[in-house]
């Protein structure tokens, strides 16, 4: 089963190579870890870490990778009738860890999103509000996605098997004195449900950052872990 995990994991970085091949700048990696449970019938708890990578360089040349930052956040949401859901929670961000002249973070957010299922496709439409909180500035972005994700076996997800998702995202960032930020986000992934209660998850999105200014374009990679009981 690993060894098929990393042949797909192949196959999707090939397949967006193309894009890649338009990066302004290398891109990023993140590892993360989260951990999901419901509290009761209507309040469910998100905890999660990460640790990313920032690569120097354009991917068509040499290039090298360096720390960027660790982080660790928690969300709560409640279930609002048959479909909806609301939600809030905390994040921060290490950054001077690994480089002094950058600035700690302090993320705030607050969402709602709605899940529908079609078939054995779930549909999955979410706004959200984030607060980036740093010594010398304040910044807030306001966020709308669209998503789905299907298993490839069947009409439902069983133990050891695969599905697909794929992502898009609008992002506004407003902050004082600099001009209001668009960015598109661009998301496929794979995934694998290894146990009962942990999922593996390879995504790669590919960013387009300040759309309407000087547009810098990125490939992210996350792999995560996800653990839910």
């Amino acid at each position: 089963m690993i060894l098929s995990f990393f042949k797909l994991r192949s196959l999707l970085l090939i397949l967006l190579l193309p894009l890649a091949s338009y990066a302004q700048t290398a891109g990023l990696s993140e590892t993360e870890v989260a951990f999901n449970t419901k509290l009761n019938q209507r309040f469910g708890l998100n905890v999660n870490a990460g640790y990313r990578l920032a690569m120097t360089s354009d991917l068509t040349e040499s290039w090298s990778a360096m720390s960027r930052h660790l982080q660790a956040g928690a969300n709560i949401s409640y279930s609002v009738g048959f479909y909806g859901k609301l939600g809030g929670g905390v994040m921060y961000r290490w950054n001077e860890v690994f480089d002094a002249s950058e600035e700690n973070e302090l993320r705030l957010n607050q969402y709602y999103s709605w899940a529908k299922y079609r078939n054995s496709f779930r549909w999955v439409q979410r706004l959200r509000i984030d607060e980036r909180i740093q010594p010398t500035r304040t910044r807030f972005r306001f966020r709308y996605r669209l998503s789905l994700d299907v298993p490839l076996q069947g009409l439902s997800l069983d133990t050891k098997e695969f599905y697909i998702l794929a992502s898009t995202e609008s992002l506004v960032t407003v902050s004082t004195p600099s001009h209001p930020e668009w960015d598109q986000r661009l998301t496929i992934g794979l995934g694998n449900q290894w146990l009962d209660a942990m999922k593996i998850q390879l995504e790669a999105e590919y960013r387009w950052e300040d759309y309407e200014q000087n547009t810098d374009r990125r490939l992210f990679l996350r792999l995560s872990c996800i653990y839910s009981l």
